[in-house]
């Protein structure tokens, strides 16, 4: 069964097919690159008129074709560079739900030159403010709910907002992005900008180890050979299928995807968006995630596959029996990023007994995708993330940096094209992670002897709660600015619901009446939802700490166990 799979990858990146795999020289390494990926979003952009008439986004009641969507595209690039003056290279932020207009103006602003900086929608004003500040926007695309928190931040009164619709009456300095749809339909394509593979085009923040969220820097070449490589997994799963592929290319209905991740995420871009847009497939959109309209979506708009969070795909099968929807003839029902429990996998397998099987493993750093396990190998190595794709090149090294050999756990380290370039505005951070073209992920694996990795473990002090990254330090630095608080910590402990749940433990010099409620409140005023943590604790004694006087998890997470 490996061997098939082996093969399968050989065929479908051999000369002549679509996944071909040359060599390219990125600075001073070279590297395995996809001979047929586009030169930049520039050219993604143009591409899109091949679907013509096609459904390319449903939201509620609007249904957006193609041709709309590039018109749409071409319309807000237009303005940004007339009534903006937006400059290759400037950093244009984007704020909002997953709405058609998100991809508007990410296709917009990378099309230009410019580079996109998506803001994880659910943060705070402060989360807010502070993506606005660091990444040096002048410029941001809000929806109404984010142009009231940012409009609110009188560090950001020198911002330009775009509101995307239903802009509130009281925000009359902010310009309506279908104004521009308006004046500036009838001025055709933008002329084509000279954009190199190797200029930034996204500044993408993710929870880190470190306090602050880290700017991931993406470039053109690094954000499209992440594209490809989710294209290539998903080609890889499906050539374990043939009865699925016989059966779309006999289908003439246009194949659909629903959207049930944050744009702001690169399992909602790269894994989900931008290949069903290349694909000219139908992306089938929610404002927020809910089981009853996603099962009514699929059956409206003929949508066969779905994948989320474990917690959400878990919400998806109870909503379908309580509503006797049968799910079998389903093509794939899948979770992503996080581990799936394997509670949950035995209750898709029950559900979805036929559907296509595929797991994964990725990150923000490299542009989502760059392992795969496909087909029934998925039930033979459950606990395994699968085969490096052919442009990642991975290694496990022990804490000297030296490779180890199959059967050795350490650090998984990463190298390839689709890497970041760096943390915005952080050399020291990028310094610890990229040395000599390779990524240091904080992830601990192990290679068996057939060359399937596994991930055991997480160096990297990250708590993943509902495939949401929640950055110890960041709430640890939070907690730390109350008065009373002497000192904390923050870890993860296994939660069935949600993959993880995040702990503090605390200790006060004089609590005064402080309760675990009052630190709740403290974080959730400053940070968002997902980041509060489920449980406090209270400790009187010094948290126990190493000879460099680090807090010693380990011991609390054995002292600290939750009620299930």
């Amino acid at each position: 069964m490996l061997d098939a799979v082996r093969q399968t990858i050989a065929a479908l990146t051999q000369s002549g097919m679509p996944f071909e795999i040359t060599q390219a020289r990125i600075g001073e390494h070279p590297y395995p690159v996809y001979r047929h990926c586009p030169p930049n979003l520039g050219h993604f952009v143009e591409a899109l008129s091949q679907h013509n008439d096609a459904t390319a986004l449903v939201y509620q009641d609007d249904r957006i074709s193609y041709i709309q969507l590039q018109q749409q595209i071409h319309s807000t690039a237009h303005a940004l560079i007339q009534e903006l003056q937006v400059q290759p290279g400037e950093r244009v932020a984007i704020a909002m739900r997953n709405y058609p207009e998100w991809l508007t103006a990410f296709l917009a602003i990378t099309a230009i030159g410019a580079v996109a900086v998506p803001l994880n929608s659910w943060g705070s004003e402060q989360e807010l403010q502070y993506g606005l500040d660091d990444s040096g926007s002048r410029v941001a695309f809000v929806d109404a709910q984010r142009l009231r928190k940012i409009s609110s931040l009188p560090q950001c009164q020198d911002v330009t907002l775009i509101c995307c619709r239903d802009k509130p009456k009281q925000s009359s300095s902010a310009i309506e992005l279908s104004q521009w749809f308006d004046a500036y339909k009838d001025k055709g394509p933008i002329d084509r900008i000279d954009i190199e593979p190797d200029s930034v085009a996204m500044i993408m923040y993710t929870s880190g180890t470190t306090g602050r969220p880290k700017g991931v820097v993406t470039t053109h070449r690094a954000l499209l050979t992440g594209l490809m490589n989710c294209e290539l997994s998903s080609a890889i799963v499906a050539m374990q299928y043939p009865q699925f592929i016989a059966a779309a290319q006999q289908s003439k209905t246009q194949p659909a995807g629903l959207l049930t991740v944050p744009l702001f995420h690169v399992s909602g871009l790269h894994g989900t968006a931008l290949p069903a847009l290349r694909g000219g497939r139908k992306i089938v959109m929610m404002y927020k995630w809910e089981p009853g309209e996603a099962l009514q979506l699929m059956q409206q708009e003929g949508i066969s596959a779905l994948t989320g969070a474990p917690k959400m795909v878990e919400s998806f099968l109870d909503a379908a029996e309580d509503s006797e929807v049968d799910l079998s003839r389903m093509a794939a029902l899948t979770s992503a990023g996080q581990a799936q429990p394997e509670r949950l996998t035995k209750r898709i397998r029950t559900a979805v007994p036929n559907g296509m099987l595929g797991v994964g493993y990725g990150m923000t750093e490299a542009s989502s995708t760059i392992c795969n396990l496909a087909g029934p190998l998925c039930l033979e190595y459950p606990n395994s993330v699968g085969l490096p794709l052919p442009t990642a090149k991975i290694e496990i090294r022990d804490e000297a940096g030296n490779a180890l050999v199959a059967g050795q756990r350490g650090e998984i380290w990463v190298r390839g094209a689709m890497l970041m370039d760096g943390y915005w505005n952080q050399p020291q951070a990028t310094e610890a992670v990229l040395q000599d073209g390779w990524y240091a992920t904080g992830d601990i694996g192990v290679f068996d002897q057939s060359g399937i990795l596994s991930i055991v473990d997480r160096k990297k002090d990250i708590v993943i709660r509902g495939g949401e990254n929640i950055g110890c330090s960041e709430v640890e630095h939070v907690v730390d600015q109350m008065e009373s608080v002497l000192e904390c910590a923050a870890f993860g402990q296994p939660d069935a619901e949600w993959g993880e749940k995040l702990i503090m433990v605390v200790r006060c010099q004089d609590r005064h009446g402080l309760t675990a409620q009052d630190i709740q409140n403290f974080v959730g005023e400053r940070l968002a939802a997902f980041k509060v943590p489920t449980h406090v604790y209270f400790q009187d004694d010094s948290l126990p700490r190493n000879a460099t006087n680090k807090v010693i998890k380990p011991e609390l997470k054995k002292r600290y166990s939750p009620p299930s």
